[in-house]
């Protein structure tokens, strides 16, 4: 359980950040490695943007993009550690990862939804940005 809540909150687009939420997604793809860990807010993305992998991975877990929360913070998750990961990790990053490319999983952890969502008071970001 998150001990207090934390300022810095991490950018992700839906159906992403429900399925974090739901632990069912325990890796977050990144092109870039991360050196922070910790408590972060997750925020879902204002921004509609859906791939096939994400209308895919919404559809195998009976969610609904067209309803799903956009724009707020809806929970916390822990940050424990980052590492390259490849094609034998695509169960825990909800989607199949593409083998050869150079791409790292941040590992997640202890997620839990808000028991209601907040709106960030500062400037989302496209990775992480402080939420108040």
């Amino acid at each position: 359980m998150c001990p207090e809540l934390p300022q810095r909150a991490l950018s992700v687009r839906q159906p992403w950040a429900e399925l974090i939420l739901l632990r069912l997604k325990t890796l977050e793809i990144r092109s870039r490695p991360t050196k922070v860990r910790g408590w972060v807010q997750i925020y879902a993305s204002l921004r509609r943007q859906e791939s096939p992998k994400q209308r895919a991975a919404a559809a195998e877990h009976g969610l609904d993009l067209e309803t799903l929360r956009r724009g707020s913070l809806l929970g916390v998750a822990e940050i424990v550690g980052c590492r390259r990961v490849g094609p034998e990790d695509s169960a825990q990053a909800a989607f199949a990862i593409p083998a050869g490319e150079e791409l790292y999983g941040w590992e997640l952890a202890g997620a839990e939804f808000f028991p209601v969502p907040g709106t960030p008071q500062r400037q989302p970001q496209p990775s992480f940005f402080f939420a108040w």
